[in-house]
C-alpha cells in the first residue's frame, strides 16, 4: 500500500517544479491513522492510530527503502494519539537531523519549513494549488492576508502584482518566517505589513479605523474539530467574513476557506451568504476550491473532504 500510493502521487503529479507533496493520505491512501509529507530530501511521518503504531518500523523501512531519505522525522505530538492510547513523540527516526529550515520549491517560489516545529508539519501541503489559483486574482490589489500562517499566499500574490500586503497572525513566529519567504523570493521591496494578534480582533479595529483593501484572503484553522461544535465554528465563519467584507472596496475579491470537517462546502457558503446579508452586499462565486491532488479523497470515508474554499467578488448592494 505505500508502494502504491507513492506510486499514485508520481502518476497524478502536476507540476515538476515542486519538492514537498504529501506522499500518503491516512484512509485516502487505505492506511488509515498514517501520513506522510515529502519536504525536498525529507520526510515527515505522522502515526494516529494504534494499528499503524504497531508496524511503524516496518513502515520506516519500507520509506527507506523506497525514497532513500535523507532523514526521516516523526511528528506524532497530537492529541489524537491519546484516544488511542498512545503517547505523544516527535524526533529523528532515521538518517540526518533536519536543519531548522528546509527551503522547497512550489511552482518556482521557494520557501523556508520547520519540520520540527511547525504547523501540519511546517508547511500548508494541502492550498498549494489554490496558492497558485488564488494569485491570479491579486494582480495591482491591495491584500490582507488574514491567518496569514509563513505568508506562502501573500507570496504567490506578490509575485503575481499585489501592490501591498498586510498579513495577519496570532503567531509571531509564523509572521517572522512570512517575512523571511518574501525575501527569499526578491519581494520585499513591495509595501509590507505585519501584524501580530487575534485574528478577529486586529479586523475589527481595520474596520472601525477605515482600512479598505482589495482582496481579503481568510484561511482560519479549524472552528469545528466535532459535529458538537458547528453552530459555534457557523457564527464565528460568518462573522469573520462579515469583517472581511466591510474591509472591502466596491468589487473586492474575497478568498474564504474552511478546513474543519464538519463543516462543508454548503454550510460554508451559508455562512458568507449570512455575512452579505448582513452588511448588504452582494457575492458572485467566481471559484471552488479545494485540497490538492496528493490528498485525495476517497467516496467511502467523506470526512477526507475536509478543505473546502471560494473566491468570491463582493459588490455593493
Amino acid at each position: 500500500k505505500i508502494e502504491s500510493s507513492i506510486r499514485r502521487r508520481e502518476l497524478d503529479r502536476k507540476t515538476d517544479n515542486a519538492n514537498c507533496l504529501r506522499l500518503i493520505f491516512s484512509e485516502s491512501d487505505f492506511l488509515p491513522g498514517l501520513i506522510v509529507d515529502k519536504y525536498d530530501e525529507f520526510l515527515v511521518i505522522q502515526i494516529l492510530a494504534a494499528g499503524i503504531e504497531a508496524v511503524r518500523q516496518t513502515i520506516v523501512e519500507s520509506l527507506q527503502d523506497l525514497l532513500k531519505p535523507q532523514g526521516i522525522y516523526e511528528r506524532s505530538d497530537v492529541d489524537v494519539r491519546m484516544l488511542e492510547g498512545l503517547p505523544q513523540r516527535k524526533g529523528i527516526i532515521f538518517g540526518e537531523e533536519p536543519p531548522d529550515l528546509i527551503t522547497i520549491d512550489e511552482g518556482g517560489l521557494q520557501f523556508l519549513v520547520d519540520i520540527r516545529n511547525g504547523q501540519k508539519g511546517g508547511f500548508y501541503i494541502d492550498q498549494q494549488e489554490n496558492r497558485r489559483i488564488v494569485a491570479k486574482y491579486a494582480k495591482g490589489r491591495h491584500l490582507l492576508d488574514a491567518f496569514c500562517f509563513t505568508g506562502g499566499f501573500s507570496v504567490h500574490a506578490l509575485k503575481a502584482g499585489a501592490e501591498t500586503a498586510t498579513l495577519v497572525d496570532s503567531s509571531a513566529e509564523s509572521l517572522a518566517l512570512a517575512e523571511k519567504n518574501i525575501k527569499l523570493n526578491n519581494l520585499e521591496s513591495a509595501n509590507l505589513e505585519f501584524v501580530k494578534g487575534d485574528v478577529f480582533t486586529i479586523l475589527r479595529k481595520f474596520r472601525d479605523s477605515g482600512r479598505e483593501f482589495d482582496m481579503v484572503i481568510l484561511d482560519p484553522p479549524k472552528f469545528a474539530a466535532a459535529k458538537g461544535h458547528i453552530k459555534k465554528a457557523m457564527a464565528a465563519y460568518k462573522d469573520i467574513n462579515l469583517l472581511a467584507m466591510k474591509l472591502l472596496r466596491n468589487d473586492g475579491i474575497l478568498v474564504s476557506f474552511s478546513c474543519s470537517g464538519a463543516i462543508d462546502a454548503q454550510a460554508l457558503q451559508m455562512a458568507i451568504f449570512w455575512a452579505s446579508l448582513d452588511c448588504g452586499k452582494q457575492v458572485q462565486y467566481l471559484q471552488d476550491l479545494t485540497q490538492g491532488y496528493d490528498h485525495p479523497r476517497l467516496a467511502s470515508f467523506p470526512e477526507a473532504s475536509y478543505l473546502k474554499g471560494f473566491i468570491c467578488r463582493v459588490v455593493e448592494g
